[in-house]
């Protein structure tokens, strides 16, 4: 099966799942790391199939906030572990350099 907001509309259908069925999750999770809210939400998870099957998402290209924006691909990536992990997970302790925060780099 697969996490709802990230399904493909075939995957919903209950049609077998392939590589593209990967490549649409993807698209949705970069989407969703660029703007800051999923592509399709909805209340219910009847509503969420509905959208999936018959929304296309926001277009990318509406203005943002200066303050949502994220300059770097990594800020982009914190951005996301941060908001879905919280600030105590094992990755938002790794510096850029991709060492602990605290070690030294020898």
């Amino acid at each position: 099966m697969g996490t709802l907001p990230y399904m493909a509309p075939e995957q919903v259908e209950g049609k077998p799942a392939d590589a593209r069925t990967d490549l649409w999750a993807l698209g949705l999770i970069l989407y969703e790391m660029l703007t800051g809210h999923r592509a399709f939400e909805a209340s219910t998870p009847t509503s969420l199939v509905g959208a999936i099957l018959e929304r296309e998402p926001a277009p990318l290209c509406r203005p943002v906030a200066r303050s949502r924006l994220v300059t770097s691909s990594s800020g982009m990536v914190k951005l996301f572990i941060y908001s879905h992990l919280g600030p105590f997970s094992p990755f938002s302790l790794v510096g850029a350099s991709g060492v602990p925060l605290g070690q030294g780099v020898d």
